[in-house]
């Protein structure tokens, strides 16, 4: 688990607990006037609700990337040990051999392939807006300093130089009586709706990050390497049966303990599933 998850999770734990604080905090202060303690338990409010807010804002977009993500289930063919998988050809004089390679299991029950890996969607407000060619300024330097093909800009008549009509002498003005301050009474009722507003949010961000540790917990970090030369000068041999073939590189899980894999996938691992079974090391283990 990253260390910002953590902190995310970890705030929504404070959150709940500086929230039964602030439902306290009126009650326990004996020490001082009842506006002092009023005036301390709106200024705790106050803090406690813009910490609700943002973590609101993070878990609104935890389910906003939630929704936009879909399932792939990938297998590994062929067997670590290279005596079968793909044909694979080095090009360095020792021959064609068998090299394994993962690729999308179309065969598989639901739950029987080896990996389920998390992609994108492109749909329903998933993708990302395009970029703008030139920065976001650019199509605003091109108005500035291009030539001006139409009819120059109208502009706005000069005001009129008469005077203005008299109107009669000005009635006198009275000076706003200042707002009554709200009694006490009224601000410790504003304040219990305001911390009732609070334990409501609070239980709500409970259960969203219960639900995202859930999740969490669940994925696992797979080692993957390309094999084969992505310029095709050697790799898997790839083309149509009877015609000549081509080299093409292709992902596998990475197992070798000398060097560092080229990526890491977060996958769910078999039958995995969040909130039914995990059998494998989650994600978070890898910190």
């Amino acid at each position: 688990m990253t260390a910002r998850r953590r902190a995310a999770i970890a705030g929504l734990a404070v959150a709940g607990a500086a929230a039964s604080l602030a439902l306290a905090g009126p009650a326990v202060a004996t020490s001082r006037s009842p506006q002092a303690a009023v005036r301390a338990a709106e200024r705790q409010a106050g803090v406690l609700e813009a910490q609700v807010a943002l973590l609101r804002e993070a878990t609104e977009r935890h389910a906003d990337r939630q929704a936009c993500l879909r399932t792939v289930p990938v297998s590994e063919y062929g067997s670590p040990d290279a005596t079968s998988g793909y044909r694979y050809d080095a090009r360095d004089g020792t021959g064609v051999g068998y090299a394994p390679a993962l690729a999308v299991d179309t065969r598989s029950r639901p739950g029987q392939e080896d990996y389920l890996l998390f992609d994108l969607r492109r749909d329903g407000g998933c993708d990302s807006a395009a970029p703008v060619a030139g920065g976001t300024a650019d199509a605003a330097r091109r108005r500035l300093t291009g030539p001006r093909t139409g009819p120059a800009p109208r502009t706005q008549p000069a005001p009129s130089m008469r005077p203005a009509p008299r109107t009669g002498p000005a009635a006198p003005t009275t000076a706003a009586a200042p707002a009554r301050a709200p009694s006490l009474r009224v601000r410790v009722d504003r304040l219990e709706r305001r911390v009732r507003r609070l334990r409501a949010a609070v239980h709500a961000l409970e259960v969203a990050a219960k639900g995202f540790d859930v999740w969490e917990s669940c994925v696992s970090w797979i080692p993957v390497t390309e094999n084969g030369d992505p310029g095709r000068g050697f790799g898997y041999l790839y083309g149509r049966a009877g015609g000549p073939p081509s080299y093409r590189p292709a992902l596998t899980i990475d197992r070798s303990d000398w060097d560092d894999p080229d990526y890491m996938l977060l996958a769910l691992v078999g039958g995995d599933r969040p909130g039914k079974s995990c059998r494998d090391e989650p994600g978070e283990a890898v910190d």
